[in-house]
């Protein structure tokens, strides 16, 4: 087994111990500055002033890199609202809070903690910038949560302190996250391991052995080669069982375009380490991880169930311990929480701590309220249940999701097509009975390679040239990575068949190279009809919309599943309906895709004032009752959009578990087509 690995690891940054002697006396006496950041653009212009910070204080995710990503990428209903220190002109503490309502109330919290669950501190230069964040945001007046700060943090007795008869400061026990102490002996980590564990890594070894040439490659990539790169690790991660279970990477969009933009951020500071385990070439285990601060942080792990026998994530911990030994660093931190996988390397922990501050006002004590019904709750059960209250919420949310999970399951069947081909044929054909079209499209997953998908297009084409119902078959272009050669087949197929083809709409970085392809494909193609997809939630698709009036290609307006980085606190429905006047009046037909009845309202009159041609297209995997008797009113027609393949179901629970009124929406739609409404 070789590792290779480039180039060499950070070694210059601070200690944990340097950071907790912050708890001294203050060593900065000034008089702050305060600015609060509420958008990406003001973030932006501190960026240099936040990198010096990165260095002299604080881990990976308080790191510029990491908070730009999560304020890139907020899910609906959330904003950025941090706090920053200023001395003059340099940044010397910050607060990178983001403001959402919880549990009926507006509250603040660390960006990305509620949603990656790492530790995460405030970041300061000194005891003196700490103390001065505290006491700047005693002026807040909201409630706020600091969800995973360490326990040996100063920050804790810097908020206490700040607050004291301000608010009511609440601080409970949070999962530790276990870690290495290194040191020269883990260049062969499995010189630490009792017996037992030395030889279940020898058999491990030997079946890899036994399958191929194993190689484990270590790489601090380039943002030009980043991409290809989590191509490869989301496909071994949708090999495992996360793939099975919706929490992949690639199942996710919201959580895949974060990575994406993280990893991109992280590689261009040289902090970024992608690891591989190969067999025979075929990645079999992966790592996504930092470097920072003296310790190597894993961030992201997966392994091929295809390999289990030879157990290669546990052969890839070994070798990316032995890195990070011989790159001389510190420590090697798993975050997340320990697991009987993580106890043979290590049970070390570092405890952490929640901190929840309630102001003396009546939010805040809304908030408290609430809170401490909630926590009673949960005590109370687990004083039923005879379990750690910790311990009792675990087994709360296991019992929850294991009755949940089959129950939505049967629930979502009713709108999900399935895994094949032929399911979404089927379904069409249920459609043009009550005379609905439709749009077909493949959702690949992430281990499905370029030709298996162009397969899936082309079959496409064959079966709705056959049943000639004027369906049409939507495409993803990043499934095809963007192959010229695979493109065209399916374009070719697609004129001589006369089927239209569409491409939908991903991540924001797509869209030039999905123009350019359609350009292509006019060009070598006359007389092939394409369409392309204009998300609202971008700033550029009120510019991409001249670009489509300009070719005269149907074009279907959502709202956008991916967020702009250049913009994402652009208001979703007001940008919809800025796209949409941008077409009225100039578009060959627009379809408005949503399923939210006032916003299509809006839009179908604007486009009929125009008199722009134009229908309604809903996605199947979602309820459109509502929708579909609106647009029956208003004389406008209405195409189904058919996903079919194994990503998809994942793909709609995701959404159900990101967007729970769904749920009530389900609800509502099943009980009106029982009683016949």
């Amino acid at each position: 087994m070789t590792s290779v690995a480039y180039p060499p690891a950070d070694r210059a940054a601070p200690t944990d111990e340097a950071r907790s002697d912050l708890s001294g006396a203050a060593t900065t006496d000034f008089t702050p500055r305060v600015e609060r950041i509420s958008t990406l653009t003001q973030l932006d212009t501190i960026e240099s002033a936040w990198l010096r910070l990165d260095g002299l204080a604080g881990g990976p995710m308080e790191q510029f890199a990491w908070v730009r990503s999560c304020a890139a990428t907020l899910a609906a209903g959330e904003r950025l609202d941090a706090t920053t220190v200023w001395c003059g002109d340099r940044l010397v503490a910050a607060a990178p809070l983001i403001v959402a309502r919880r549990r009926g109330v507006r509250r603040g919290s660390l960006v990305g903690v509620e949603r990656h669950y790492e530790p995460m501190d405030l970041l300061y230069e000194d005891a003196g910038a700490l103390e001065s964040l505290a006491a700047c945001l005693t002026d807040r007046g909201e409630p706020f949560t600091l969800g995973r700060v360490r326990c040996d943090s100063p920050t804790i007795g810097a908020v206490k302190t700040a607050f004291a008869g301000r608010a009511s400061v609440k601080c409970r026990p949070q999962i530790g996250y276990p870690f290495i102490d290194l040191d020269s002996t883990w260049v062969e980590p499995q010189q630490n391991l009792n017996s037992k564990r030395r030889g279940d890594l020898r058999r491990a070894q030997r079946r890899a052995e036994e399958a191929g040439v194993v190689t484990t490659d270590i790489f601090a990539p380039g943002p030009e080669n980043v991409d290809a790169m989590l191509d490869e690790a989301f496909a071994v991660e949708m090999n495992s069982w996360k793939g099975k279970d919706g929490t992949a990477m690639g199942s996710d969009p919201a959580e895949a375009a974060f990575c994406r933009a993280y990893a991109r951020a992280a590689s261009r500071h040289g902090v970024l380490r992608l690891c591989f385990l190969r067999i025979d070439g075929v990645a079999a285990a992966m790592h996504v991880a930092i470097v920072h601060g003296g310790g190597f942080w894993l961030l992201k792990i997966g392994y091929d169930e295809n390999f289990a026998r030879c157990s290669p994530g546990m052969l890839l911990i070994r070798e990316s311990i032995a890195y990070a030994a011989r790159e001389g660093l510190r420590t090697y931190e798993f975050l997340g929480v320990s697991e009987s996988w993580i106890e043979m390397w290590s049970r070390s922990q570092r405890p952490c701590m929640a901190i929840r501050v309630y102001p003396h006002n009546p939010r805040g004590m809304a908030a408290l309220s609430i809170d401490a019904i909630h926590h009673s709750i949960g005590r109370l059960a687990a004083k039923f249940a005879g379990l750690r209250p910790s311990a009792a919420g675990r087994a709360v949310r296991r019992v929850a999701k294991a009755v949940a999970m089959p129950v939505m399951k049967r629930v979502a069947r009713k709108y999900i097509a399935g895994d094949a081909l032929t399911d979404a044929l089927r379904v069409q054909e249920q459609l043009v009975q009550t005379s609905t079209l439709a749009t077909i499209g493949f959702w690949d997953t992430a281990g499905d390679n370029q030709r298996a998908v162009a397969d899936q297009y082309l079959a496409g084409i064959d079966a709705l040239s056959v049943n000639g119902r004027e369906g049409y078959l939507s495409i993803k272009l990043p499934a095809l990575r963007y192959s010229r050669d695979l493109l065209e087949e399916v374009a070719a197929r697609a004129r001589d068949a006369g089927c239209r083809l569409h491409f939908d709409g991903m991540e924001p970085d797509s869209v030039d190279r999905t123009q350019a392809a359609i350009e292509a494909l006019r060009d070598k193609f006359p007389g092939i009809t394409i369409g392309t997809t204009l998300p609202g939630r971008w700033q550029r698709s009120v510019a991409d919309a001249d670009w489509v009036v300009d070719r005269q290609l149907p074009v279907r307006v959502v709202k956008g599943e991916w967020p702009d980085a250049v913009a994402p606190d652009r208001d979703v429905r007001e940008g919809f309906l800025e796209v949409i006047d941008r077409l009225a009046g100039r578009a060959s037909h627009v379809s408005i895709a949503s399923h939210d009845p006032p916003l299509v309202e809006e839009a179908i009159r604007r486009l009929k004032r125009s008199s722009t041609p134009c229908d309604v297209e809903l996605l199947y995997g979602l309820p459109m009752r509502g929708v579909r008797k609106l647009a029956e009113r208003l004389s406008v027609s209405v195409r189904i959009y058919v996903p079919y393949g194994e990503a998809y179901m994942p793909y709609a629970l995701g959404q159900i578990r990101r967007k729970p009124r769904i749920l009530t929406w389900l609800a509502k739609d099943l009980l009106a087509s029982f009683f016949g409404r």
